[in-house]
């Protein structure tokens, strides 16, 4: 049992210390590096010049933003960025990005745009603090004694068990081609009357078989919340849903800039035109505008004509058309039309700002399914609405405020993960026990019997799913049979294979232990780390890839250090038109590619691994891979962790250990 301030005071007190290691990370980079460095990194654009360019549902300004140099920038759609000219940390002034071209990037303000941010313009990605406010609100939440939500609370407090219902359980599936694991999840989620917890290994169909218990909760009349921690998944959530026929009304609430172009027609802003009271609304907003016109021919009262005076006192001195204050008669006058004008402006705008809202108010309580990110879930749209279901998918990288957000507005609640994998990155060391530990992994641990594992996998080859069959998932992984003999062959027709592509051999380790150029490195001023010889090693099994005329573009690079992926960009850059993905462990959770080649960069003589020595991280890499998985380490290094010493013993059993000095 939880003691419920407790949790209340540890979670509250983590989500402060978090936001704090963020904030902190942020502007300590802002401050300690230049803009030109910081643009150098991806993480700024410089000397941009803005003109407005439009204008979006919900009071949102569209900002072009352009310059004559080439924009190179990690800044991508959907970030949050800060607007400043001068000092960033001067500037308070946020926007998020809309699209990015060769020498122009958009982005979208809440509100007006004022005039010294359209000229000589830095932009900054910046962190986003509506999340942490969200996480807090929900704990308040969670502390209220809500008997909507009081059953939940006393499960998520373990103070009672979950039950289940013993109806007889008929299921027509939306989804006929589901396998009988994913049937049988869907099954028991329905049985479940306060919880349930689907276990889903890479490649199982986590997301697919989700989709269908959203269908068949629905199908039960039952008001459906669904989220996700991120909009990737949010909006691949959506995607599925659209591909299966059925009648439920669903809408994406989200920041239009935010969601993925081949779902925008499922958003809310959408939904809303067709509402008379939207259109009431419009019709106001042209008149509006209009009025905006005619009172800018006036002189705006501001403080240097104002002169102390209130608005009052400006329209009774422009009645009695006298001077005041060094005011004439005819400015005073002007004033006051322009007060006169402003006064209607703001009496239209709370007009169109309530039935704008009365419209989506509306949209929402004709839909069945919700569908959102966890933290907007906490939004405006969404307060004081309940839902008879919550359902997280991709839960085990949802810190667990974050899923409090959605679970809190429900009377029961579904989560899809894998604990096995990564949790949610934390970077405060102070918040890291309390914040890295999700929800579902509390609850799979309190209530397993809640839960229920998919076993079918349709990623890797069946050699490549032996790895982390043995060692994560009790071998109770199966691979279908349209995965489980495929292999680079495949995708190119050529018989001079080398020990390394060889296809019949579609995992490798390629050992540098030998080598006299194997040890890590570390740049002056960074933590990260960086091997060049492991690189070298990349760039050769790239050049025999591409010899062969395979597309590099199926290839992956993983590294779970920062400076070895910016060296290994750096070497292959001007060596190959195309360039494979390259990205960390974290940064390829989710994701599959037909080869994945692994740098796992330790190699020192204290057979340090640092952060290496979460098994989680070792899972993930080896899973992302389709056909062929390459993995390039210094098993001196890395054995003296159990799991890689496993590792390492299992590919030498089955021959496919490698002892490598070129590079």
């Amino acid at each position: 049992m939880i003691d419920e301030k407790k949790y209340y005071e540890t979670f509250n007190q983590a989500i402060k210390e978090e936001r704090k290691a963020e904030i902190e990370s942020t502007i300590s980079e802002i401050k300690n590096i230049s803009g030109k460095k910081r643009e150098e990194k991806g993480r700024a654009i410089l000397n941009l010049d803005g003109r407005i360019s439009g204008y979006e549902i919900g009071g949102f300004t569209v900002i072009k933003y352009g310059r004559k140099k080439y924009i190179d920038t990690n800044i991508s759609v959907g970030d949050e960025v800060l607007i400043s000219k001068g000092d960033p940390l001067k500037s308070d002034y946020l926007a998020t990005v809309t699209n990015i071209g060769n020498r122009y990037i958009e982005v979208v303000v809440a509100g007006g745009v004022p005039y010294w941010a359209l000229k000589n313009i830095r932009l900054d990605l910046y962190f986003n603090d509506v999340t942490y406010s969200r996480m807090k609100d929900a704990l308040k939440r969670f502390r209220n004694n809500s008997e909507y939500f009081q059953n939940l609370k006393n499960i998520l407090l373990e103070k009672e068990k979950p039950t289940i219902n013993n109806l007889e359980c008929q299921i027509d599936f939306f989804d006929d081609r589901l396998n009988k694991f994913q049937k049988e999840a869907v099954k028991k989620s329905i049985k479940e009357n306060d919880l349930f917890l689907l276990y889903g290994p890479p490649g199982t169909g986590k997301t697919r078989t989700i989709t269908e218990i959203i269908l068949q909760e629905a199908k039960l009349g039952k008001k459906i919340l669904a989220t996700a921690e991120s909009n990737v998944a949010t909006d691949n959530l959506v995607e599925y849903l659209t591909k299966i026929p059925h009648n439920f009304k669903i809408i994406r609430i989200g920041h239009p800039a935010r969601v993925s172009e081949r779902i925008k027609d499922m958003l809310i802003y959408n939904a809303v035109k067709n509402k008379q009271s939207y259109i009431n609304a419009q019709k106001m907003r042209e008149e509006m505008n209009e009025l905006i016109e005619t009172r800018n021919k006036y002189k705006k009262p501001n403080p240097s004509l104002r002169r102390g005076m209130s608005d009052d006192q400006i329209k009774k001195h422009a009645r009695n058309k006298k001077s005041f204050r060094g005011i004439n008669p005819k400015k005073m006058k002007s004033m006051a039309k322009w007060i006169k004008y402003n006064e209607m402006i703001d009496e239209l705008y709370m007009n169109i700002k309530d039935l704008e809202e009365f419209a989506l108010d509306s949209v929402i309580e004709e839909s069945d399914i919700i569908i959102t990110t966890n933290a907007t879930a906490g939004s405006d749209f969404l307060e004081d609405k309940n839902f008879d279901v919550s359902i997280i998918d991709e839960g085990s990288q949802s810190m667990e405020p974050s899923s409090l957000i959605s679970v809190t507005k429900s009377k029961k609640f579904i989560m899809s993960g894998d604990h096995n994998q990564l949790p949610p990155t934390i970077l405060s060391d102070k918040a890291k026990d309390v914040l890295s530990k999700t929800l579902f992994q509390r609850m799979i641990n309190k209530y397993p019997e809640n839960s229920y594992m998919l076993k079918i996998q349709y990623r890797m080859n069946e050699q490549i799913m032996e790895i982390p069959n043995k060692f994560f998932y009790g071998n109770e992984l199966i691979a279908d049979d349209s995965v489980k003999n495929h292999t680079i062959k495949d995708l190119i027709n050529i018989d001079d294979y080398d020990d390394i592509l060889d296809p019949n051999k579609t995992v490798v380790f390629l050992n540098t232990s030998a080598s006299d150029k194997k040890e890590e490195e570390q740049k002056f001023g960074s933590k990260s780390r960086r091997n060049i010889f492991e690189s070298d090693v990349i760039v050769e099994i790239l050049e025999k890839f591409k010899k062969r005329n395979f597309d590099l573009e199926n290839i992956g690079i993983i590294s779970p250090y920062f400076d070895q992926i910016e060296l290994i960009e750096e070497k292959i850059k001007n060596k190959f038109n195309l360039v494979p993905e390259i990205s960390t462990v974290d940064g390829f959770q989710g994701r599959e590619k037909e080869v994945i080649i692994i740098s796992n960069v330790r190699s020192n003589e204290n057979s340090d691994i640092g952060f290496l020595e979460d098994y989680r991280r070792l899972n993930v890499s080896i899973t992302r891979s389709k056909r062929k998985l390459i993995i390039i380490g210094d098993s001196e290094t890395l054995k003296e962790n159990v799991y890689y010493k496993n590792l390492i013993e299992h590919l030498k059993e089955k021959d496919l250990f490698i002892d490598i000095t070129w590079g």
